[in-house]
């Protein structure tokens, strides 16, 4: 219950339902006395909406996160001494079960390339184990069972 509370709460925050709040309380404004109010804030939500979808835009939110630690591209440093590296997580970037596609196309885009990136390391990493994650919701299987199906 807790799991879905919360994605339900941060997925109000996205630009896109930020923008659809903004929306329809702008037309709810709009069959009220305050129509000029309600103009102008449907055009803000539809201002806000455009400027989120802009790859520029959405990069400066994503490179925050991305670049916060660095990317491993040189793979000769995983081999130094005292780096003992176990395990390899691969979180999950969403699925949808479908028997009419396949299984790689059963997982997002961000879960395949994380996917592949994970077993290039495991390779690399000589002893290590890939943990993949991600659980079921509103689908009949997790997101590691689908994951794991690619693998």
């Amino acid at each position: 219950m807790l799991f879905f509370l919360k994605k339900l709460l941060s997925s109000l925050f996205y630009p896109l339902s930020v923008s659809l709040i903004i929306l329809v309380s702008g037309l709810i404004l709009l069959f009220s006395r305050k129509q000029r109010t309600g103009r102008c804030i449907i055009l803000l939500a539809v201002i806000l909406l455009f400027i989120s979808s802009l790859n520029p835009v959405a990069d400066i939110f994503l490179q925050r996160l991305e670049y916060k630690y660095p990317s491993i591209t040189d793979t000769s440093v995983l081999n130094l001494p005292g780096e003992n590296i176990k395990w390899i997580v691969v979180l999950g970037g969403g699925h949808a079960s479908d028997s009419r596609v396949p299984v790689s196309g059963q997982i997002s885009s961000e879960t395949l390339v994380r996917l592949i990136e994970a077993i290039h390391l495991h390779r690399e990493i000589p002893g290590s184990k890939i943990v993949l994650t991600g659980g079921k919701f509103f689908d009949p299987i997790t997101e590691a069972e689908a994951t794991a199906k690619v693998a």
